[in-house]
């Protein structure tokens, strides 16, 4: 046997079937011509691969200085959301009319909020000054009023007893009223 492949004959004539016939490279330069094709046909397939992997990297970019942009505002709209609440609770204790009368007169609050902490001491300092610069604001101090409670039934004042007729007279004036319902 031989190291040479045998030939393949085709079946029928090769001229009439669409089929192209292999025919192996007799040279190393037929060999390179045909490697060299196919890579420049591969190259040509993805010659624009830079261009999409350049893409795709401004796409990456730009999408990650927009989720950038969405954290710092959703931590903006959350800390003023934080700091209002802050306020109007504090405001409440401190006794102001309408809580967010206190919000409106707070004025800036950059010192107070810091990300997503408040600071509960200059919160408060600050609600102190806008009550004493606006008195009208919060309510006044009222005492409270001393409530007196009626002696019950049971209780006589000061060593005096309820006579018993007395209590008799409401029993049968109660079994009176219920009788004529």
């Amino acid at each position: 046997m031989s190291n040479e492949p045998a030939a393949v004959e085709p079946a029928g004539d090769p001229a009439a079937s669409n089929e192209s016939v292999f025919t192996p490279p007799a040279s190393q330069e037929e060999l390179d011509k045909i490697i060299n094709t196919a890579v420049a046909r591969t190259h040509r397939k993805y010659a624009d691969y830079d261009d999409l992997k350049n893409k795709v990297s401004g796409f990456d970019a730009s999408l990650s200085q927009a989720k950038s942009e969405a954290r710092t505002e959703a931590e903006s709209e959350l800390a003023e959301k934080l700091f209002n609440a802050e306020v109007r609770a504090a405001a409440i204790v401190a006794g102001f009319h309408d809580p967010t009368d206190a919000i409106a007169q707070f004025g800036d609050h950059s010192g107070v909020v810091s990300g997503l902490d408040v600071d509960k001491d200059k919160l408060s300092a600050r609600l102190t000054e806008i009550a004493t610069e606006k008195p009208y604001l919060v309510k006044a101090e009222q005492s409270k009023p001393k409530i007196k409670l009626k002696p019950s039934l049971g209780d006589s004042p000061k060593g005096q007893e309820y006579p018993a007729a007395k209590g008799a007279r409401a029993a049968a004036a109660l079994r009176e009223f219920s009788s004529k319902r």
